[in-house]
């Protein structure tokens, strides 16, 4: 039996709370949320421990790996804690902020022998995994250019942590670092990346739009949006090959839809897909999680995959600023 801690339970905390008590031989024996209420009630779900203090928690419950769903400017310092301690490490996306804080965080779980994974879980969405499949196996031939697209409403977090683009990283690196990790997952390490990003503050949460163009080393040019200023949650794909092309989008099913945007101050935290299917991917992604610390295999999503990922998504955030071209290294930004 596996033991699981989750740290963070808000939208994402309790999604990986729910998946987590799907997965065969894991057990979640502790949650950690300074919202001692909240923390009580999801305790009371799972039959788990309710703590305050990740320390506290550590000292007096016995557990494998901690799941950190917190904000992302906390990322690294609970991943240090958590290594620290001896545990195994899924952090939701992005690994951090910044490139460096990232390669601290995989440099400290190396030396100190745990596994770290973080959740990019669109490996593990059923149309992603099979259009990267496809694309793997040359059914598109030559892929010249790929345009995707991702926009919800804007996310109210505790604090309104997401407005801070210090805290959050922008819808850049919030909320594109899902496509930008699909992106070099599929077609490897990009060259150079032009950025931009428009916003405004509005009644409804401060409104943002970023449009991201990348040229990967292998020749393929990708377009991708990001939108915090949608109504409803969305997201779409269309990827053009030699041999013919690749279209997704979850709406296809409904041709035409009309709708009105909502109050946002009521739709508080990240806004996720829907899930219809019998696993969702949350529960994928870390029941794979789970296998990999039993078995000693590699996760899909191996440390420097998160980095690059991270070092993408950074280059992007400089280039919107800056309204320059940014180039790559060896897939990171270059000085």
């Amino acid at each position: 039996m596996l033991k699981v801690a989750v740290i963070g339970l808000g939208t994402m905390g309790a999604a990986h709370l729910e998946a987590w008590m799907a997965v065969p031989d894991v057990k979640v024996v502790a949650v950690c949320s300074r919202d001692q209420v909240k923390g009580g009630e999801f305790a009371a779900r799972c039959g788990a421990q309710a703590f305050t203090s990740f320390e506290v928690m550590c000292e007096q419950v016995d557990f494998s790996v901690a799941d950190i769903c917190l904000p992302t400017h906390l990322h690294p310092a609970f991943i240090r804690k958590a290594a620290e301690a001896g545990k195994h490490v899924v952090c939701e996306k992005p690994l951090a902020l910044l490139p460096d804080e990232a390669e601290q965080c995989i440099q400290l779980c190396a030396q100190r022998g745990v596994k770290l994974m973080v959740g990019h879980d669109l490996r593990f969405c059923p149309e992603y995994r099979q259009a990267h499949d496809r694309i793997a196996a040359g059914e598109l031939g030559q892929v010249g250019i790929v345009r995707m697209s991702r926009r919800s409403h804007y996310p109210f977090g505790t604090d309104n942590w997401y407005a801070d683009a210090s805290r959050s990283g922008g819808v850049i690196m919030d909320l594109l670092i899902h496509d930008l990790d699909w992106l070099l997952w599929t077609f490897g390490p990009a060259s150079r990346v032009t950025a931009l990003k428009v916003g405004r503050d509005a009644a409804s949460g401060p409104l943002e739009y970023a449009l991201i163009a990348i040229r990967f080393k292998n020749g393929t040019i990708a377009h991708v949006e990001g939108s915090w200023a949608h109504a409803d949650f969305r997201s779409s794909f269309e990827i053009s090959g030699t041999k013919g092309m690749l279209v997704e989008d979850m709406m296809d099913s409904i041709p035409l839809t009309v709708i009105k945007r909502a109050d946002s101050k009521a739709a508080s935290g990240v806004a996720v897909p829907e899930m219809t299917l019998n696993r969702n991917p949350y529960e994928v992604e870390l029941a794979h999680f789970a296998d990999c610390i039993r078995d000693g295999a590699e996760p899909i999503i191996t440390p420097l995959d998160a980095l690059r990922a991270v070092e993408l998504a950074r280059a992007a955030v400089i280039s919107a600023e800056t309204g320059q071209p940014v180039g790559l290294d060896s897939g990171g930004v270059s000085s």
